[in-house]
C-alpha cells in the first residue's frame, strides 16, 4: 500500500507566521539584553568600588565623610558616570551601626525601550564596614 502526499494540507513544517513569531521574540530579547547589559555591568563596578574602598579602610581611619570621599572617588576610575557628589544621597545612605558603617546601596536606572516604554531596574544592596 502506497501513499502518496499530493496535498499540501499534509505537509509538516512551521509556516511564515511561525518563523515571523519566533524572529519577533529573539528580537525583542536582543533589545531587552541590549539595555540591561549596561546597567548590571555599571552595578558591578558600584559594588566593585564599595568593596575596594571596604578593603582599603583600616578600623581607626572610619568615618562616614571618609567613607563617602574614597567612594565617589573610585566611581569615575570604574567608569561609573551617573553618580557623582551632587546626587550621592539619592544612590548611598552611610549608617553608622555598633560596629562600624553600613552603607546601603538603593541604585535605580531606566532605560528606554521604545517611545514611552521604559525598563526600570532597581538594586538594593547592604555592605558593612
Amino acid at each position: 500500500m502506497q501513499q502518496t502526499f499530493s496535498s499540501r494540507k499534509q505537509q509538516q513544517g512551521i509556516g511564515f507566521w511561525g518563523v515571523s513569531f519566533i524572529l519577533g521574540v529573539i528580537v525583542i530579547v536582543t533589545m531587552v539584553a541590549l539595555k540591561l547589559i549596561p546597567i548590571y555591568d555599571e552595578y558591578a563596578a558600584i559594588l566593585r568600588t564599595v568593596e575596594q574602598v571596604k578593603d582599603g579602610i583600616t578600623g581607626t581611619e572610619v568615618s562616614k565623610t571618609k567613607i563617602r570621599d574614597k567612594i565617589l572617588n573610585g566611581l569615575y576610575p570604574n567608569n561609573v558616570r551617573s553618580i557623582s557628589q551632587d546626587n550621592f544621597k539619592e544612590h548611598f545612605k552611610i549608617k553608622p551601626t555598633g560596629s562600624g558603617y553600613d552603607v546601603i546601596i538603593q541604585y535605580n536606572r531606566e532605560a528606554e525601550m521604545v517611545s514611552n516604554v521604559y525598563l526600570l531596574v532597581k538594586f538594593d544592596n547592604t555592605i558593612s564596614f
